[in-house]
């Protein structure tokens, strides 16, 4: 457990743990501590240029790739409560080559703030086997500011690196991610690379400023990924804001009776529309907001119950 820490100035991440690869889960707690101003030149000097300054990464390097025929298991660690913010060369966050829950013991990732990043808040790096991973309840602000595809809120790839990688049964609920550089949400399955059985819903998924940009895109054809009770929005106005299972959408054909993630039922019950937010810097809704009251409870991960 690792518990109401400040991490800041450091050349490389902040945090890196490895998972076991013995066959016995190893779980962990990460509570309450404070990530920022990782790589920051002006005080770590210039030769911090050209590092990759993540706040934590969470698995083993690439050796597992061949040695995690079934992932990591890390059931029932706990990811909450942390500010991650100013990561000036890296990611906030990475799930490394295979981290794994089980059913009904899953990774959880919840209750956090990730801001200011310049890659990706959050990215999962699957190179072989990654499953029962929940993520909700978190806020993605403004990350990605390096011309990087990987500059989004949330970033999930199934890249085995030249064999076949399986990215399984993800739950995203009730996360909202703003004013990413590149897409709110990347689900990026490469090659013969599988992502299945991961749900999307509660989420918003949106752009206030100027910038047209595709604000979610899922790259593979699998329909067992559902894309449900979302609302994305980009202020500009103009092209597709969402592209899932082979089909793309402007912001006008998604509306709550259509099939936005083209797995051959309706009724998703996606909008696309401005969220309401309370201010420019202040991401809960208004009264007045089209998100208030239009999630599900359907499949809802364990303890959401914190309202950040």
């Amino acid at each position: 457990t690792l518990s109401n820490n400040e991490f800041a100035f450091t050349v490389s991440e902040a945090l890196h743990t490895d998972g076991n690869l013995g066959g016995q889960a190893m779980p962990i707690t990460v509570d309450g501590n404070w990530f920022h101003s990782l790589g920051d030149q002006k005080v770590m000097g210039p030769d911090q240029a050209g590092a990759t300054t993540s706040a934590m990464i969470i698995g083993k390097a690439d050796s597992c790739v061949a040695a995690c025929p079934t992932g990591q298991d890390m059931s029932n660690s706990l990811i909450q409560k942390n500010l991650i913010e100013r990561i000036s060369a890296g990611h906030g966050m990475i799930l490394e080559n295979g981290i794994s829950g089980t059913a009904g013991n899953t990774f959880v990732i919840r209750d956090n703030v990730i801001a200011n990043t310049a890659l990706a808040g959050l990215f999962s790096d699957t190179q072989k086997y990654s499953q029962y991973v929940d993520i909700f309840n978190n806020l993605f602000q403004a990350n990605g500011v390096t011309d990087d595809f990987r500059s989004c809120g949330l970033y999930l790839n199934s890249n085995g690196g030249g064999v076949a990688a399986t990215l399984d049964n993800y739950r995203v609920f009730n996360n909202t991610s703003v004013n990413s550089l590149k897409q709110e949400l990347l689900v990026d399955q490469v090659g013969s690379s599988v992502v299945s059985n991961c749900i999307f819903r509660n989420n918003i998924l949106a752009t206030t400023g100027s910038t047209n940009k595709l604000e979610v895109n899922y790259t593979g054809t699998t329909s067992s990924n559902k894309f449900q009770n979302n609302l994305v929005y980009n202020a500009a106005g103009a092209g597709n804001v969402i592209t899932w299972n082979g089909a793309s959408k402007t912001c006008a054909q998604v509306i709550v009776s259509a099939d936005v993630d083209n797995d051959g039922a309706a009724t998703d019950n996606d909008k696309c529309a401005d969220p309401v937010f309370a201010s420019g810097s202040d991401f809960h809704i208004q009264t007045t907001s089209p998100a208030k009251n239009a999630g599900t409870a359907t499949g809802m991960p364990a303890a959401r119950v914190t309202d950040i």
